[in-house]
């Protein structure tokens, strides 16, 4: 009886950590698509109402973006980070423009 426990025990951390292939994960998929595709997230964010974020911890930290049932974007931490970057240059230099118009 000891030996199965142990064999369900270690049957369950390979499964929990075996690795995930988001090149699966496509552009119009739908949750449940997905959720078979790479199974549960380990956080989901609804950002606004119709907007959701599932973020998994893998070793890319994947995340997932849905509009609502369907994925429209797929990234990983670094290309999170990338955007965000490129948003806050654009703003940045926005606000060099609005600044130098403005003391005119």
């Amino acid at each position: 009886m000891k030996n199965f426990f142990l064999l369900v025990s270690i049957i369950a951390i390979v499964s929990c950590s075996a690795k995930k292939d988001f090149s699966k994960v496509k552009s119009g998929m739908t949750k449940a698509q997905v959720t078979s595709a790479v199974g549960e997230p380990a956080q989901k964010l609804t950002i606004v109402a119709n907007i959701t974020h599932w973020r998994y911890n893998d070793k890319e930290q994947h995340i997932v973006v849905f509009e609502d049932d369907t994925v429209s974007n797929v990234t990983d931490a670094k290309g999170a980070e990338d955007v965000m970057n490129a948003f806050k240059t654009d703003m940045d230099s926005l606000s060099k423009t609005t600044d130098s118009s403005t003391q005119k």
